[in-house]
């Protein structure tokens, strides 16, 4: 143990005389004492650089006089242990001291090098374990915070997309799942959009990833901008597909949302990838249900996605229009997909 700084206040000069004499006779204990004769003399000690281990008090110094002594120097430095040295006739105020958080005490006269040295290399050891034991929680407080930190960023990578800052498809389907059981107690409709964005490897090839990725963007922050009740959620369902839920919402709702966004999309000045005047396009698949738990909500995606693909012969018309049909308790509403350039 490296040697250790220890504190003695004390008036009584006999009594600082005996306490160094007792400590320069055991070589084992390594410390280096300095006497002070005034409280606020040690208080101004404490506030230097180099540390204080250990104090070793007396109760009555000329500017200040019983447990005020304590009390004051307890209230400068709490994590010192405090050892008080009395006369025999003040073990009463020692044994309370002892209960506000003194050390030890000793009583003048009736301790030899032995009990002194044992006294102060016990409280010596006890407080290296205890920084140590401070240091070692420090540090795994740290630990704990920087962990929570790296699980919040895993739990945000599960559930945002890094590139497009909307929902993952997997926090998606977990989202939908839930929506379909809320709005199944409800009798509710929800309403599921699907857009593809068409020539995108095409794009890729033309402009390079990085403008790809733009694109991507800017159709993400124009998505997010208009859908923007509480509830509504936005993902990134694939690498080229964006998925749109709407709770609370029919055909009609939806159909509206799906205006916007094809309007908002058509502002867009993006560059011709072919020679014949070529552009990135997006279609949109919709469908809306009332949900029920005797039906899966998978069946929403698959409408969704048969829209986002039409029959053949329908293929060329800008938008279709579905027939509405009873399904089971559960009603499938008019659905419409669009195919359009931007």
């Amino acid at each position: 143990m490296p040697t250790s700084q220890v504190l003695l206040l004390a008036a009584d000069q006999q009594n600082v005389k005996t306490v160094a004499t007792l400590l320069e006779r055991d070589p084992r204990l390594a410390v280096q004492l300095e006497p002070v004769q005034t409280l606020a003399g040690g208080l101004a000690r404490l506030t230097q650089a180099h540390p204080i281990s250990l104090v070793l008090l007396e109760l009555n110094l000329p500017d200040s006089q019983g447990l005020e002594t304590f009390h004051q120097l307890r209230s400068q430095c709490p994590q010192v242990p405090l050892i008080i040295l009395i006369e025999p006739s003040d073990e009463a105020l020692a044994l309370t001291a002892l209960q506000e958080g003194a050390w030890d005490y000793l009583i003048k006269g009736q301790f030899d090098r032995s009990l002194l040295t044992r006294t102060i290399r016990y409280a010596l050891e006890c407080q290296h374990h205890t920084l140590a034991l401070e240091e070692k929680t420090l540090s795994l407080q740290l630990l704990a915070r920087q962990l929570a930190a790296a699980q919040q960023k895993l739990e945000q990578l599960a559930t945002v997309d890094e590139l497009t800052q909307v929902h993952t498809r997997c926090h998606f389907d977990a989202l939908l799942l839930e929506e379909w059981h809320r709005l199944s107690r409800e009798q509710a409709p929800l309403s599921l959009i699907i857009g593809n964005v068409n020539r995108l490897n095409t794009f890729n090839h033309t402009f390079g990833r990085a403008a790809g990725d733009q694109c991507l963007q800017q159709i993400a922050r124009i998505l997010l901008r208009l859908v923007k009740r509480p509830a509504d959620r936005v993902a990134r369902y694939s690498g080229q597909q964006f998925a749109i839920l709407l709770p609370n919402t029919d055909m009609t709702g939806a159909t509206h949302v799906a205006n916007l966004i094809q309007t908002e999309l058509g502002a867009l000045e993006l560059p011709p990838i072919s020679a014949q005047g070529d552009c990135i396009s997006l279609s949109l698949g919709i469908a809306s249900r009332i949900p029920s738990e005797d039906i899966a909500p998978s069946l929403l995606l698959e409408e969704v996605k048969s829209n986002l693909h039409p029959p053949p012969q329908l293929e060329k018309e800008p938008n279709f229009i579905g027939q509405t049909r009873q399904v089971g308790e559960a009603i499938r509403m008019s659905q419409l997909a669009y195919s359009y350039s931007f």
